[in-house]
């Protein structure tokens, strides 16, 4: 007998970039759900789990399993193998290295697109400032103004060590 408690716990997980970005893998709703499905039951031998199990739970039927299935494969975010084992048996192997290999092309793309994006400080006139850093300043809990630092490089100050500019700044304010 399931209890409440139980049913609170969360045994599948997902990249939360394949999450958010699976429409841009050209993935619609059933192809995630199946997707999902197939990397819940993936295991280490790297056999495809039986179509009744993916389809368990679903609206859908064995053929459209299949065939959604199919879609994954063709999308390239499924990689199918069929092998002859010892016994002279026929085994589906899947992998899902596609995947990941598809999803880390589509996050690099979306931080490209991210970096040529001009904040509203990098439309200065005759495009002089890359980036900006903003400090307020303070004296005896008094705001007074603010420090601002520019570069000429985007994200110059991304990586740059705070407590250096806690020094400066509180040697600015002294």
């Amino acid at each position: 007998m399931y209890t409440s408690q139980m049913l609170k716990e969360k045994p599948v997980v997902i990249q939360r970039s394949l999450f958010n970005h699976y429409a841009d893998l050209g993935l619609n709703e059933k192809q995630f759900v199946i997707l999902i499905k197939l990397l819940d039951k993936e295991n280490n031998s790297g056999l495809q789990p039986p179509l009744e199990e993916v389809q368990q739970g679903t609206s859908l039927s064995i053929q459209e399993v299949s065939h959604i299935v199919n879609q994954l494969s063709l999308l390239k975010c499924i990689d199918i193998k069929i092998e002859k084992d010892e016994q002279h048996k026929y085994n589906e192997f899947i992998s899902f290295e596609p995947l990941y290999e598809q999803l880390a092309l589509v996050l690099n793309e979306s931080t490209q697109e991210n970096e040529n994006e001009k904040l509203p400080y990098q439309k200065m006139e005759f495009g002089r400032a890359k980036c900006a850093m903003f400090f307020p300043l303070y004296v005896d809990n008094v705001y007074i103004g603010y420090w601002i630092i520019e570069g000429s490089i985007p994200h110059e100050f991304d990586h740059i060590d705070t407590t250096i500019l806690e020094v400066v700044r509180n040697n600015i304010v002294t």
